[in-house]
């Protein structure tokens, strides 16, 4: 499931169980107007239910969230340090580090490759490299077929399957 699914997702569950209490509410006032004890213990559960399953949640909502900024951030930029990236969202460098995993875990970020602390559009690290006088060749991935730019003597993550190709 792509990350702007999974937010949806975990929107619509979080906001169903403020629903459900909403509905717990109504039926406990009823019950009470009514004398009804039965549609009163209902509504006691529905409401209970709903604000626990509510705040159980509404974690997930902000960390999809903020995993969904980290990788608009990565996506703008042609190379990004986990450190410019702590800075751009205000968070500490290891929860950055944290984003950026689950990013590259999930497949978010295709086209996009992470030499240690730094990541790189796939052209970007391949202009990098000239500049630093290794030598660049084109790859042609074994597992997925896609055609990138590798540095000569390095073993080349692939930016789109992330398997690694020696070169």
């Amino acid at each position: 499931m792509d990350l702007d699914k999974k937010i949806s997702l975990v929107k619509i569950v979080t906001y169903g169980a403020l629903g459900v209490a909403g509905l717990g509410f109504i039926f406990l006032i009823i019950g009470i107007i009514a004398g009804v004890i039965l549609l009163d213990a209902a509504g006691v559960v529905l409401l209970v239910g709903g604000i626990a399953f509510a705040i159980y949640e509404y974690p997930d909502v902000a960390k999809y969230n903020k995993i969904k900024l980290a990788r608009n951030e990565i996506l703008n930029a042609k190379s990004l340090t986990e450190v410019q990236l702590a800075n751009k969202l205000s968070v500490p460098e290891r929860k950055a580090r944290e984003l950026i995993d689950f990013c590259f875990r999930k497949g978010c970020v295709p086209g996009y490759i992470r030499k240690g602390q730094k990541i790189y559009f796939h052209e970007e690290y391949a202009t990098e490299s000239i500049k630093e006088g290794k030598t660049v060749i084109a790859v042609d991935c074994e597992n997925c077929g896609a055609n990138f730019k590798g540095v000569s003597g390095e073993p080349n993550e692939c930016p789109y399957c992330r398997s690694f190709i020696n070169c």
